[in-house]
This record gives structure tokens, sequence and C-alpha cells, in this order.
């Protein structure tokens, strides 16, 4: 079965079955799906590591150990929101990339502006879409059926 859902995909044609393809594996769905587990609980450092590295932020492994050797101050919690906000407010000496650095402000801008906006608290659903949609995700999808996909999640 998986060579034909597979197939489908590619085409862009949808389709309509029961447990036959599970939507939280999909890798233009695993971001989505983490990045409501991260916005309802901000220690789910599982999550968060996810949504960093998906293409939605695009954080090498090698920023991501430099934030949290330079921010996390020992720690083993690895409160990202706090080591992105900590980063976006001191740069100082983090030995993270040019590209990472932009790529950590970009979304912090994004993540902070949905955080204190009165208007995005409340329902999960709409600040993970917002937040998916300032992200750029669009850009991230190859067809019909993935946003499909994303919007069923």
């Amino acid at each position: 079965m998986r060579p034909i859902i597979d197939l489908l995909d590619e085409a862009g044609i949808g389709y309509v079955a029961e447990e036959i393809d599970r939507l939280d594996v999909r890798p233009e769905v695993r971001p989505v799906v983490a990045m409501s587990r991260a916005l309802w609980h901000r220690a789910d450092a599982a999550a968060w590591a996810i949504v960093l590295r998906s293409p939605l932020v695009g954080l090498s492994w090698a920023d991501m150990q430099a934030l949290r050797v330079d921010y996390d101050q020992g720690r083993l919690s690895a409160d990202w929101p706090r080591l992105l906000e900590a980063f976006v407010a001191d740069p100082g000496s983090c030995r993270i990339s040019g590209d990472g650095a932009a790529r950590v402000r970009k979304f912090w801008g994004v993540y902070a502006d949905l955080a204190h906006n009165p208007l995005s608290r409340g329902r999960l659903a709409h600040q993970v879409e917002s937040l998916w949609y300032a992200l750029g995700g669009t850009a991230t999808l190859q067809n019909p059926a993935e946003m499909q996909n994303v919007r069923t999640t």
C-alpha cells in the first residue's frame, strides 16, 4: 500500500482512506505537530528541537549546540524559548554561525510577535497556523496533497 500512497502524493492526487497513512510521520506534518507541542508546553525540548531543525527555521545541530553551551549555563532542560530570547537580547560571544543567528532572529521575531499579541492568544490551533504561515510554511510544501495533510493536522 505504501508505494501506491507515495505515487498518489507525488502526483498531487488527494485521497481519502481510513488508517492508511499516519499523518504524524509525514515530513510536512511533523513540524506542525512539534509546533503544537512546543506552543502547548515550552519545556518540551524534543518538540522545540524538531521545530528549530525543520525547514521552517533551519538551524544546524552545531548552531543549536552553540546556543545550549553559551546560554544554558550548565542546565540540561534546554528551555529553548529562554535560550533564543537570551541570544536575541545579547548575542555577545555566542559561537553560532551568521546564518544561524539570522534564522534565530527571524524565528524569534515571529514567535515573540505571536506570543505578545493579545489577538493570537486563545486557541492553540490558531496559534500554530499563524506561526506556520508566518514562518513560510507553504514554501516547504511540494504539492497540494501536502497542504491538505497540514490542514488535516
